[in-house]
């Protein structure tokens, strides 16, 4: 199965809080791994991998379409933004691990993060239910 995803960088960001400055590849690996384990559950498998295909051979329609445009993709892009959060101060490289301080401001408490990070769950949530009533809806 190939590793498209739903969601691009500009759904992210006109979707979330997530600014247009970030650095995608900082997060979008969290949008891969927000469909594999969020949205596959959400799906099942059988669906997850159906329009996964559609997806990579560009034949999405009719509700599949529906679907992915009005709710997967609010879907994984808050639950991406969540995911990525956390991570956002931090620096992973050969050296180790660092937190990076913001020039012209303060780095948030881990309060506050958890905090919004939770909120962008919440988001990702509701849409979760709403897709899994639009699936009931249309089967």
């Amino acid at each position: 199965m190939s590793k498209a995803v739903f969601v691009t960088q500009k759904d992210i960001v006109n979707r979330t809080p997530m600014g247009g400055n970030v650095d995608p590849s900082k997060y979008m690996n969290f949008a891969y791994v927000t469909e594999e384990i969020e949205l596959q559950g959400v799906l099942g498998t059988q669906l997850y991998n159906k329009l996964k295909t559609d997806v990579v051979n560009g034949t999405l329609s009719g509700v599949y379409l529906t679907l992915v445009n009005s709710y997967i993709k609010d879907f994984v892009s808050f639950y991406t933004a969540a995911e990525y959060l956390p991570f956002a101060t931090f620096s992973i490289n050969n050296g180790g691990v660092y937190s990076r301080e913001p020039e012209n401001g303060t780095s948030a408490s881990s309060e506050q993060v958890n905090s919004l990070s939770q909120r962008l769950r919440d988001r990702a949530e509701h849409y979760g239910r709403r897709m899994y009533d639009y699936l009931v809806a249309n089967n």
